[in-house]
């Protein structure tokens, strides 16, 4: 498995926990948005 498939599969995992404690849709994009752009820091 290469290095972005492994960032993909742990950023759908880390979806469903949020999306399971009770985050609505909308926070959980704002999270993966924000996890973006610390990234391209």
């Amino acid at each position: 498995m290469r290095e972005d498939d492994t960032a993909h599969v742990a950023a759908g995992v880390a979806d469903a926990v949020l999306l399971m404690l009770g985050c609505p849709p909308e926070e959980v994009t704002a999270s993966r948005q924000g996890a973006r752009r610390l990234a391209a820091l």
